[in-house]
């Protein structure tokens, strides 16, 4: 049986990834890969993880997490040389080093902050797919 707080984790995780594959949507519903940059419908993209979900300080991090084709983020593990790529050409050095530094740190989410997290995200991904007509 699961606890509160996994259920809640799922919820977040799926909303996240809602969310962030809107995020990188354009006004047709496709998304580029940021890996491959092959054009994917963004239901049908996966929210990729450049530092992998186990690590709880970035799971939840938008610079951590874009959409991704299905192909390079599961069938190559990411596809990490190029998403390195992307990040560094997208913000720049020093988020990736940022985000290799959050890599290390232990965070463990609160019911509270999880909760609300889902309400910022439900309310983002509502916004998004009305502003895009999707």
């Amino acid at each position: 049986m699961a606890t509160e707080r996994q259920e809640l984790i799922k919820k977040l995780d799926k909303i996240f990834s809602q969310y962030i594959r809107l995020r990188d949507a354009d006004d047709n519903g496709y998304v580029r890969c940021c890996s491959s940059n092959v054009a994917v419908n963004w239901k049908e993209a996966d929210c990729g993880h450049f530092i992998p979900r186990e690590h709880m300080a970035t799971r939840w991090c938008e610079y951590n997490c874009h959409a991704q084709s299905v192909n390079a983020n599961r069938f190559l593990d990411g596809d990490m040389d190029r998403y390195a790529d992307f990040i560094v050409d997208k913000y720049g050095e020093y988020t990736l080093n940022k985000l290799y530094g959050m890599k290390r740190q232990s965070r463990k989410w609160g019911l509270f902050e999880l909760k609300e997290m889902i309400k910022v995200y439900r309310d983002h991904v509502k916004k998004l797919k009305k502003e895009k007509g999707l």
